[in-house]
């Protein structure tokens, strides 16, 4: 993780853009707020729920509620990849790089009974029987380009959510790290059978969304996938080589969502009601690349509303 920097914190931002993010998800029927920690984060299984809130959502068409879900970063399964898998409606893609993490996630789903298999090894796309449980586990990253990249890789098991593509590593607390070849695909390959198109891809990946999602820009545009799930951390993007305007662009002006940020709101003496939007302007403003660790960071659920 860099250290504090001065000037890449006042000009962060960079250049100006329309666009606004929004914390009107009540607006929007039952799928709503679930609220989350200081920090930004979703409370542990909130990821899940909100899932659950997004298919049981009157505004989601229905022949949408069965496509398959893909998870970059699953770590050990527990928070999401297993309520889904055990949901059993859609056939679900997970992504998880570290050798421990993945073990973990493979345990669990062994744990739990539910059927999965790693295409990365067979090297083919497995179709299933419609209404069966499927996971597809892919040891592998996920970025922009295909083949193999460097994984900065906490040795501690408490750490493993931390796991990262970006070269300059995470932050200090995380003392014993290595560095470990790893194999890396893009989604737009990945997912090239799924002609109808992808129900939700939510990322956990540690400032590495805007690689990720570049890698699945062409499917996205030309397929249905009405919501993306991410964190949006400045530190890990700016450690990424990524400005953090350069993910909202991304996501609003070339791909076509609308985000939400899921924080909890902040309640001012002298502002009765928090604001339901923000520009990019203040939203970058508010979530400046400032504190220790990770700084500033939030989720967003990103939704596109051409395609419901």
């Amino acid at each position: 993780m860099p250290h504090e920097d001065a000037r890449a914190t006042r000009a962060f931002r960079g250049p100006h853009a329309a666009g606004y993010i929004s914390r009107a998800l009540p607006l929007l029927g039952n799928l709503t707020d679930h609220g989350g920690t200081l920090k930004g984060s979703l409370p542990r299984g909130s990821t899940a729920k909100l899932f659950f809130a997004l298919v049981s959502s009157p505004w989601l068409p229905p022949e949408m509620r069965s496509l398959p879900v893909v998870e970059v970063g699953a770590n050990d399964g527990v928070d999401f990849a297993i309520p889904i898998a055990k949901h059993g409606t859609s056939r679900l893609y997970t992504f998880e790089p570290g050798g421990r993490a993945y073990a973990s996630l493979t345990a669990n789903l062994n744990r739990a009974s539910i059927p999965w298999v790693d295409p990365s090894r067979r090297n083919a796309f497995k179709q299933t029987p419609p209404g069966s449980v499927s996971v597809f586990a892919y040891h592998a990253a996920v970025s922009n380009v295909s083949g193999s990249l460097n994984l900065t890789e906490a040795m501690t098991e408490e750490h493993n959510f931390a796991n990262t593509l970006n070269q300059r590593g995470l932050p200090n607390y995380i003392r014993r790290t290595r560095q470990v070849r790893v194999n890396v695909m893009k989604l737009d390959e990945v997912l090239a059978e799924e002609r109808l198109g992808v129900l939700m891809l939510k990322l956990d990946v540690q400032g590495h969304e805007y690689h990720v999602l570049r890698g699945a820009e062409r499917y996205i545009l030309h397929h249905p996938v009405p919501a993306i799930l991410l964190e949006f951390t400045p530190k890990m993007l700016l450690a990424a080589g990524v400005m953090p305007i350069q993910l909202l662009n991304l996501l609003h002006h070339t791909l076509g969502y609308q985000c939400f940020d899921l924080s909890p709101p902040e309640f001012r003496a002298s502002q009765a009601v928090p604001p339901l939007s923000r520009s990019f302007d203040a939203f970058l403003e508010h979530y400046a690349p400032k504190g220790p660790n990770f700084g500033m960071w939030t989720d967003l659920l990103c939704l596109n509303f051409a395609v419901l």
